[in-house]
C-alpha cells in the first residue's frame, strides 16, 4: 500500500476516544544492550547481547476542550497513576490500530496571544 493521509487517525484512552488532537507522536520503541566482552576477545570489538525492551513514550497534541470526556481521562489518570489500555486507530485505508497500556507522566494546556488554548499530554509505554 501506499502513502495514506494522517486524517482520521484517532487515540483511545480506556474508553474514551480523546478528542481536539492535532497530533499523536512517538512510539520510539527501543532495546538495551548488555555487555558480553571477554578478557580473551581476539579482534578486540566488544560484544552485545539484546537486553529489556521499552515501547517508549506517545505524544498528544491538541485544543484544549474541557468538556472532552477523553482530556478529562487522561488528567485522572494522571492523578492517579493508573496504568490504561490505550490505542492509536489509523485511517480505515491502513486497516492497523496499536494497542498498549500505558501510564500518563504529563498533561499539559498552554495559551499564546494569537493562537488556540492547547492541550498536551505524555504517556509512557507500560510492557510489550
Amino acid at each position: 500500500m501506499g502513502k495514506t493521509a494522517a486524517k482520521g487517525t484517532t487515540f483511545k484512552f480506556g474508553t474514551q476516544s480523546v478528542g481536539s488532537l492535532s497530533s499523536i507522536g512517538g512510539g520510539a520503541a527501543s532495546a538495551d544492550t548488555i555487555d558480553v566482552t571477554t578478557l580473551d576477545n581476539a579482534d578486540g570489538y566488544k560484544e552485545f547481547i539484546g537486553g529489556f525492551k521499552d515501547g517508549g513514550e506517545i505524544s498528544l497534541s491538541g485544543y484544549f476542550d474541557y468538556a472532552d470526556a477523553g482530556q478529562k481521562a487522561l488528567y485522572a489518570a494522571f492523578e492517579s497513576g493508573e496504568v490504561t489500555d490505550c490505542e492509536i486507530v489509523f485511517p480505515t485505508a491502513l486497516a492497523c490500530k496499536w494497542a498498549f497500556d500505558g501510564v500518563v507522566t504529563a498533561v499539559e494546556t498552554g495559551a499564546e496571544l494569537d493562537g488556540a488554548v492547547s492541550f498536551s499530554c505524555t504517556i509512557k509505554v507500560s510492557g510489550k
